[in-house]
This record gives structure tokens, C-alpha cells and sequence, in this order.
């Protein structure tokens, strides 16, 4: 615990000691527990011929005005409500480029915001993302943020806008009058509804995956889905 607060303390700035840890601790504790259990109903389909004919649980997560990657028409869509300057959300996009790559077409992801109030920086980071979606690159800087956690300040938004070609003055006044901050905050309400209490939290066809879990979690459904549909599925090694 005290390596993982080390290596993560950078992340929680302005917040309380124990607090931080409270919030690394239950994360962690979460993460362990989907991961044995993912490990052990992989064992069990490989054992036996599993199939699960009940239907999951699902909550009906809309799109709303939420960006969206990948094929319109695809089998499966990943919802996400995350916060920039999360670092577990930060440690899962090797995961969600995993499945982006694996299952191509048949995955599609949207985006919505859930800003924790004790990661000062999130809000306008999430503002900064919709703003280049007004110029048609929101993705772009989604991805950009995660790729520069610690420049998440006002400038650093601007500076970041102008690397990816954007028209500066229009972002600028953009992200200055604050014109998306009621639709961050609103996604947020909508993750309360749904259940969302901390980032990142995902669902996967109305599925609710919580936390930063391992692609294997991820997989299971995905491939359930699949089957479910009727869909070809594809295994990890092909």
C-alpha cells in the first residue's frame, strides 16, 4: 500500500494524506477482486462447456450528446465516465487501445465526463476536450491529455490546442467562458443516476465494469456480447 501511494501520491494533489490512500486502498481492493474473479470463471468455461443463457445485468446508459469512436454499427459499445486527471483512468487506456486494436469494427467507445471534486484540474480539462470537439477533434485531445497528466493547468489546455492545430482565439474564448460546464457537469449527473460513484467506471453494452480492470475483465464481456448477438468473436491470440 505505502508503494502504491508512493507511486501515485503525484496524482492527488491538494488532498489529505489519508484520504488519498482511503481512495488507492478501495481501488486496489476492487481491482484484486475482478481479477480473481475473471481468473476463475476463465477457468471455469475453458474446463467445461459454460454458457450463460440468463440475461446479465444492464443499466440503460444513453449516448446523450457523448462523442463517440469507432463503427456506428458496432456489436458492442463502451461507455466511460472518467476524469482527466484520474490515475486509474489514466492506467487503463493501455487496456482500452488493447480492444480498440483486437476487436476493430465490433467495439465502439464513447466518452463522458465524471470529474472528481478533489481533482481540481478535471473540470476544465473535460471542458478543454469538448471545446476541441467543437473544432471536430475531441478524441485528439482526449488523447493528448492522457498522454501529458501533468499538464492539465489552463495554459497547458491552450498550449495543447495549439499543438494539435486548433484555432486558438476560438478555444481560447471557448474554454475561458466556460461554455461546456454545464454539459461536464451534467454528465456527471447522469453517472450518479446510473450508479457511477468513482472513476473510471465503464459499461459495456449497459454493463457496469468498475475501476481500472484488467483487459481480461474486459475480454469476458466483450466476448459475451459477441455470442450473445451472434457475433463472430475473436480470442486475444488471434
Amino acid at each position: 500500500m505505502s508503494t502504491a501511494y508512493t507511486n501515485n501520491k503525484a496524482r492527488f494533489p491538494n488532498v489529505p494524506e489519508a484520504t488519498a490512500r482511503e481512495q488507492i486502498r478501495a481501488q486496489l481492493q476492487q481491482q484484486r477482486q475482478m481479477e480473481r474473479r475473471t481468473a476463475y470463471t476463465r477457468e471455469l468455461r475453458t474446463r467445461y462447456d459454460v454458457r450463460v443463457l440468463i440475461e446479465p445485468y444492464r443499466v440503460p446508459v444513453e449516448l446523450a450528446q457523448a462523442p463517440v469512436r469507432g463503427n456506428p454499427k458496432a456489436t458492442v459499445t463502451v461507455v466511460e465516465f472518467s476524469d482527466f486527471q484520474c490515475p486509474y483512468c489514466q492506467r487503463v487506456r493501455p487496456t482500452m487501445s488493447r480492444i480498440r486494436e483486437l476487436y476493430s469494427d465490433r467495439v465502439r467507445f464513447a466518452f463522458r465526463h465524471y470529474p472528481l471534486d478533489f481533482h481540481p484540474q478535471a473540470q476544465k480539462a473535460g471542458e478543454a476536450a469538448a471545446c476541441a470537439g467543437e473544432q471536430g477533434k475531441f478524441w485528439e485531445m482526449h488523447d493528448r491529455l492522457w498522454d501529458n497528466p501533468s499538464k492539465l493547468g489552463v495554459e497547458d489546455l491552450k498550449l495543447h490546442a495549439q499543438a494539435l492545430g486548433l484555432a486558438a482565439p476560438e478555444f481560447a474564448t471557448c474554454l475561458d467562458s466556460g461554455r461546456f460546464a454545464d454539459a461536464v457537469e451534467a454528465d456527471m449527473r447522469a453517472g450518479q443516476e446510473y450508479g457511477v460513484s468513482g472513476t473510471p467506471a465503464f459499461f459495456v453494452n449497459g454493463r457496469p465494469l468498475v475501476g481500472a480492470m484488467p483487459f481480461e475483465a474486459f475480454q469476458q464481456v466483450i466476448e459475451d456480447e459477441l455470442v450473445r448477438t451472434g457475433a463472430k468473436t475473436r480470442t486475444a491470440s488471434q
